[in-house]
C-alpha cells in the first residue's frame, strides 16, 4: 500500500523579475513556504512509514541550504542586465547567488526545488512553494 507524507520548510530570499510589469521588477525578497510531498509504500517496510520525516528534513534542509538567504536569478539573464549584475557582484564579495533554470518565478523555484530533491534520491510527488501567505505555485510529478 502506498502512502504520501508531506513536511513544511520555510526559507527566505531575494530576487528580480527582469521584464514584469509590477513591483517585483525591483529587488525585493520573500519568505518562502516549501511543502515537500513524498510518496511510497510503507506496509512491507520494516518500521511501517514511507519515511523518517527527520530524513526527509535533512535531505530537504542540505538543498535548501543553497536557497536560504541567498540571491536568486536566471541563470539565462543577458550579461550586462541587472540581474545578473546584482548575481555577479554578490559572488564576488562570497555571497550566495543562486541560478535558477529560468526566470525566478515561483512556478520555475519550485519546479527547480522538485527536480534537485528527486535527484537527491526522494520520492518526491510534488512541491507546493508558496511566496505570501495567499498565493503558491505547485508542481507534481507523475509517479508509476
Amino acid at each position: 500500500m502506498q502512502a504520501k507524507i508531506t513536511r513544511v520548510f520555510s526559507f527566505d530570499a531575494s530576487h528580480i523579475l527582469t521584464g514584469h510589469r509590477g513591483k517585483c521588477k525591483n529587488l525585493h525578497g520573500h519568505t518562502y513556504t516549501l511543502e515537500v510531498e513524498v510518496v511510497g509504500d510503507f506496509d512491507n517496510t520494516e518500521d511501517s512509514m514511507v519515511l523518517d520525516y527527520g530524513d526527509l528534513k535533512k535531505c530537504v534542509e542540505s538543498v535548501l541550504e543553497h536557497y536560504d538567504h541567498a540571491y536568486l536569478f536566471d541563470c539565462s539573464a543577458e550579461l550586462g542586465s541587472v540581474e545578473r549584475a546584482v548575481a555577479e557582484l554578490l559572488i564576488s564579495k562570497g555571497l550566495t547567488a543562486t541560478a535558477i533554470a529560468g526566470r525566478t518565478t515561483t512556478e520555475n523555484i519550485a519546479s527547480q526545488l522538485l527536480t534537485t530533491l528527486v535527484s537527491s534520491g526522494l520520492n518526491v510527488s510534488r512541491v507546493r512553494l508558496s511566496e505570501t501567505p495567499s498565493t503558491y505555485a505547485e508542481v507534481e510529478r507523475c509517479i508509476q
